[in-house]
């Protein structure tokens, strides 16, 4: 219970709200920047033995400061089965990268399934003023 109390009153300190009779509106008024793209297979490379890394460039964004950077990864196939599409490595304002595993696959067969099946590396980079 204590933890739904400490929630509930950072909740309050973050947001405010309004309400009309139906509907609460919750707003946290802090201005935001954002920025999305996406990365295909021509971005992608071999990283070790099993892995492969994903080269994202942002530069066009012009990020003041280092951005929140989110992802997913779409495909035709093997794209469920891939591990690490959501971790962010080493971000900074112009790019970041993303390492990808296929379990029981070689590096190399991984850009051969990536290829195959149009892999696309959704981003978007979101900076908060």
């Amino acid at each position: 219970m204590i933890c739904g109390v400490v929630f509930l009153v950072l909740m309050a300190l973050c947001y405010t709200t309004t309400t009309d009779a139906k509907h609460p509106v919750w707003s946290n008024h802090v201005e935001s920047y954002t920025c999305a793209g996406t990365s295909v297979r021509d971005t992608m490379d071999i990283f070790d033995s099993n892995t492969i890394i994903v080269l994202v460039d942002t530069s066009e964004c012009q990020f003041e400061g280092t951005p929140l950077y989110f992802t997913s990864l779409s495909g035709t196939c093997g794209n469920l089965a891939a591990t690490g599409s959501s971790a962010i490595y080493n971000p900074t304002s112009n790019e970041f990268n993303v390492k990808m595993r296929l379990p029981g696959l070689t590096a190399q067969e991984i850009l051969d399934t990536a290829s195959q099946c149009n892999w696309i590396l959704n981003w978007e980079g979101v900076l908060r003023e």
